[in-house]
């Protein structure tokens, strides 16, 4: 069976990424991390996936201030990446933002 492509979501110390990381590479998880996204262009999580070589993706929330419909609109942009990596499955793995039911 082919590997499941995840899309994992982070914004801070990157301990449930890292747990992911793990147990993919203890093929306790037959996936690979297509893509880690952050709303946090600084953040440890974003430091380990880097460290592992993972595509890594800040998407900047601040354009996309101003209630639901903007909420609605970052979370479209976000689909928009995920769908650019073939993500099969996404994780929110320490993900601080509310998720709208575009993405949901």
């Amino acid at each position: 069976m082919m590997p499941l492509r995840l899309g994992i979501l982070v914004s801070g110390r990157g301990s449930n990424l890292q747990a992911i990381i793990d147990a993919i590479e203890a093929k306790r998880v037959n996936a690979t991390i297509a893509v880690v996204l952050s709303n946090k262009k600084k953040s440890m999580a974003m430091e380990r996936a880097q460290q592992q070589g993972l595509k890594t993706i800040f998407l900047d929330p601040n354009p996309f201030t101003g209630g639901v419909e903007s909420r609605k609109a970052y979370d479209q942009k976000i689909l928009e990446v995920l769908k650019e990596h073939e993500v099969q499955l996404v994780l929110l793995a320490g993900y601080m933002k509310i998720v709208s039911s575009v993405l949901v």
